[in-house]
């Protein structure tokens, strides 16, 4: 007799918090740092690190940023254009929301919080239309409306190549060599050989609340190596910041960029893509 699979609704993943969880561990200096953040036009974290106890006591209402951080390019430069803020029409503010029930550990990050905000205008108060967020929950309310609930998982595919973010930069993005020399598709020997960075990414997600969903309803951390060499894919729905920049191993480069083609021929925006 087959067992019900349960629904992602009723699991509680180790990284999931509540403000009075916070708090408390606040008080005892567990945590020190609270990231609040907000998704950019790029799908890129944005926000602030907030001393701790400045955020449990008065910070978790509300914060600020600039209204730029919605109408950038890959390198944070500022296009013309945009009706919502321009040099033309002054650069002004909006207000950061916190969603205190996105509150959860970050691993990687010693003694650290994170969680996610929603963007609102500085005068009314009403959500910014074109931030992601307030698209995406416009999105789930049309489908709630209907009866429906969205389930899905990404499948984020990815690059490892040899030598640091810092030596890779200085060398111009030039002669990026992958840390296979050959395809590695499903590979078990060749994946082995990089658990030093994959492993920590699975357990670091995990711990933080972050499961890796497969095309079943319960969490499930899934990775594979791709048909390229050094070419990974994960099923993951957060963001691939912790993975490339908090999680990275310190010999390793690793390029989310979509199609890259032989790394010697990348583009300046392409470059800039996988820095940020």
């Amino acid at each position: 007799m087959r067992c019900p699979l349960p629904s992602t609704k009723d699991i509680f993943m180790p990284g999931q918090f509540t403000f009075e969880a916070l708090k408390n561990q606040v008080a005892d200096g567990t945590i020190d740092t609270v990231l609040a953040c907000f998704v950019d036009m790029q799908g890129r974290l944005m926000g602030k690190r907030f001393h701790a106890a400045n955020f449990v006591e008065t910070s978790f209402e509300e914060t600020h940023c600039c209204n730029y951080l919605l109408a950038t390019d890959l390198e944070m430069a500022t296009p013309d254009g945009y009706a919502s803020t321009s040099w033309e029409t002054g650069y002004g503010d909006y207000v950061m929301k916190p969603d205190l029930s996105t509150i959860r550990l970050l691993p990687w990050l010693e003694g650290t919080a994170l969680v996610l905000c929603d963007i609102l205008d500085h005068h009314t108060h009403e959500e910014v239309a074109h931030a992601p967020r307030a698209m995406l929950k416009k999105q789930i309310t049309r489908l709630n409306a209907m009866g429906l609930d969205a389930k899905m998982a990404t499948e984020l595919e990815f690059f490892l190549f040899e030598k640091s973010f810092d030596d890779i930069r200085k060398d111009g993005f030039q002669n990026l060599e992958p840390i296979s020399g050959y395809n590695e598709d499903y590979h078990i020997l060749q994946t082995t050989k990089e658990e030093g960075v994959m492993r920590p990414i699975r357990n670091h997600l995990y711990k933080a609340g972050l499961p890796w969903i497969a095309p079943i309803t319960i969490p499930s951390l899934n990775m594979r190596s791709k048909r390229s060499p050094g070419k990974m894919a994960a099923r993951q729905p957060f963001y691939p910041n912790g993975t490339r920049i908090e999680l990275a191993h310190p010999a390793m480069f690793i390029n989310h960029c979509g199609k890259t083609g032989h790394p010697r021929f990348m583009t300046a925006k392409a470059r800039m893509a996988c820095q940020n």
